[in-house]
């Protein structure tokens, strides 16, 4: 079938890529992104390369300067750009520049959408769960703590049907998802306008943490395939759970809420656009917890929130599992998340060096009451060392934890959360 994707509010998808402005001109409320074989082509004809290349190397980063000294290179430049956008104001540091395909063309990838929708059937599986510490040992022992590992545990738990390998039941094994049978093509415009606009990160007291400057998906309408593979599904309502799809209906009827034996595209399609209902009623309370809006965006059936924006309560599932506060502080010591109390200790001789509030991402090192003990001898290092060698545990969680939202600055200035889209059959 096809899906109609409706814009409520600005989306950025990210490619990854950012232009500075050496690669853009601003014009008249535009920015027209340079193509670097007519630049090059121009100022060879005009025998500038190596005066453009000594400004560079003295500092030059803004190519208008450059080029207000050249305005007839500036006109044929503009006139002929890889493409150009809408600027709601003059960007003061790098673009962030949104997907495209090959030929610069503006898409939602299916993956966003799929994401954003295993995301809210999973938030109504947790809804309905009793989490207990059994959650927590069911998730894949990792080698290393990170929060990632710990979306990818829950998911497991969840998605993944088993398969027996060596005597042992396994659950990362990416062929025996159950969202495997939903196909989701990249989404392309039928009408869309997009734009350069400012986008502001806030912190849950309200302050604004960072400005970015992105393009952004600001209206329109696109559209994608979407199928279900009904008659797999169908062949595996007797398929024998012994070795392969172990699990499988009982996790399809927890995440979906239909026996895999009652199955159609009609009623797992419902099913899943009411669950972006339930999920993104929970993502816009949130979101208006920590900062409101001007946005009138109605949330009903279909409606999912996409690309940047909206945090770890968008993108997780954390709200559910926080409300347990025990098994979340738990959760937030192993995986070191947010701000903790560390005791810091000597690798070799364990002695108790003290204790210090941060991430687990500060180098507590550089602290000079840490910085000089590294100095001091340890009775217990190898003979090749001497010195202590520090490291830090976490010892306690330190509230509340961090969360953040953003606000995208419109070209009528009033604002709205980021990501609203509508999916429609």
């Amino acid at each position: 079938m096809k899906l109609k994707i409706k814009i409520l509010s600005p989306v950025h998808i990210g490619s990854g890529e950012k232009k500075t402005k050496i690669d853009y001109i601003i014009e008249n409320g535009k920015a027209y992104f340079i193509n670097e074989d007519l630049f090059n082509d121009l100022i060879s004809q005009r025998h500038l390369s190596g005066q453009f290349m000594s400004w560079i190397q003295k500092g030059g980063d803004d190519i208008s300067q450059f080029l207000n000294n050249y305005p007839d290179i500036k006109e044929k430049i503009i006139a002929e750009p890889i493409y150009s956008l809408p600027v709601k104001e003059t960007p003061k540091n790098e673009v962030h520049l949104h997907i495209k395909d090959s030929k610069n063309n503006f898409y939602i990838p299916g993956s966003s959408i799929k994401g954003a929708i295993r995301t809210a059937l999973l938030y109504t599986a947790l809804k309905n769960t009793d989490f207990d510490h059994k959650i927590l040992e069911g998730l894949p022992k990792v080698e290393k703590k990170r929060s990632n590992q710990l979306a990818m545990g829950i998911e497991q738990l969840f998605f993944r049907a088993g398969v027996r390998k060596e005597d042992k039941i396994i659950y990362n094994d990416a062929k025996y998802d159950l969202l495997r049978f939903i196909h989701i093509s990249d989404a392309y415009p039928i009408t869309a306008e997009y734009s350069i606009l400012p986008i502001i990160t806030y912190s849950d007291d309200c302050k604004e943490i960072i400005r970015i400057y992105a393009e952004v998906i600001e209206r329109g309408e696109f559209i994608c395939d979407f199928n279900i593979d009904v008659l797999t599904l169908l062949k595996l309502k007797n398929h024998n759970e012994e070795n392969e799809w172990i699990g499988l209906k009982d996790k399809f009827k927890k995440i979906f809420d239909i026996d895999l034996s009652s199955i159609s595209e009609k009623l797992i399609t419902e099913n899943i656009f009411k669950k972006c209902e339930i999920f993104s009623n929970n993502v816009k309370d949130n979101q208006s917890k920590i900062k409101a809006s001007q946005d009138q965006i109605l949330i009903s059936e279909g409606v999912i929130n996409i690309g940047l924006g909206g945090g770890y309560r968008k993108k997780t599932v954390g709200t559910v599992i926080e409300s347990y506060t025990d098994i979340f502080n738990r959760i937030r010591l192993k995986f070191e998340l947010g701000k903790l109390r560390y005791k810091v200790l000597c690798k070799e001789c364990q002695n108790d060096f003290g204790t210090f509030e941060g991430s687990k991402t500060k180098n507590f090192l550089k602290m000079p009451k840490f910085k000089i003990i590294t100095d001091e001898d340890c009775p217990k290092a190898k003979p090749d060392q001497k010195k202590h060698i520090l490291i830090k545990k976490p010892i306690e969680t330190i509230s509340p934890f961090p969360k953040t939202t953003e606000i995208v600055v419109k070209d009528d200035n009033t604002t709205s959360h980021m990501g609203w889209v509508k999916l429609e059959k």
